[in-house]
């Protein structure tokens, strides 16, 4: 799925939940081996997405916290040429219309709100790309910690394969010894029992001598 393609969180969930059950209930080494590799797939396409969402939204923040900071710049600039104006009329007049400064102290009370404003704006954009930079710095930390747990699993998973395999390879050595153990025996017990025949036929043959000598 491409990262411009439309998706929800909740389908990539149910997907999740999905492969993590189908991971629970393998059956063979095999099924096994391809669940693990396509969650492990899907969970990393997942933090990818995630990372790439972030990195957008604190660079929009960075943006919006650049103009903030630029009409504050202008509102400062509005305030100071309104407060000279004003000073310049009260102190260089005695005659001034009351209308006027009265028009200029409302001008300059606008402008130092829309200056407060824009103070204000900008500091809270200032905390949140803070706040967002934590965040992705932890999102960082947590997926460098799920790399990390991923590839332990993948070589318990191996070494457990590995040791399931020499299981095997000992059953059929065990299996293997057993039928040499009984060839073993059999062989042995032929051999005594020829042994003991021989024997047999040997103490035959003496006393067929000894009966022909005493005949003789």
């Amino acid at each position: 799925m491409s990262v411009g393609s439309k998706r929800t969180p909740v389908l990539a969930e149910e997907a999740i939940k999905k492969l993590v059950h189908d991971l629970s209930t393998s059956e063979t080494i095999e099924s096994l081996k391809e669940n693990c590799q396509e969650l492990t797939a899907r969970v990393q396409t997942e933090v990818l997405l995630s990372k790439e969402k972030l990195n957008r939204q604190i660079k929009s923040l960075r943006l919006e916290r650049e103009k903030a900071l630029h009409q504050l710049s202008i509102s400062k600039e509005r305030v100071k040429s309104l407060e000279t104006e004003l000073e310049h009329l009260q102190t260089e007049y005695k005659l001034v219309d009351r209308q006027r400064v009265k028009a200029l102290q409302s001008q300059l009370q606008a402008a130092n709100n829309e200056n407060e404003f824009w103070h204000k704006r900008a500091q809270e954009l200032e905390d949140y790309c803070e706040t967002m930079q934590l965040v992705n710095s932890l999102h960082k930390s947590l997926s460098k910690d799920e790399e990390i747990k991923s590839e332990y699993e993948e070589r318990i998973m191996k070494l457990k394969g590995h040791i399931r395999n020499q299981e095997d390879e000992i059953a059929q050595l065990s299996t293997h010894l057993e039928k040499v153990m009984l060839e073993y025996d059999r062989v042995s017990d032929e051999r005594n029992a020829l042994a003991k025949q021989l024997h047999e036929e040997r103490e035959r043959y003496i006393e067929l001598q000894l009966e022909k000598n005493k005949v003789a």
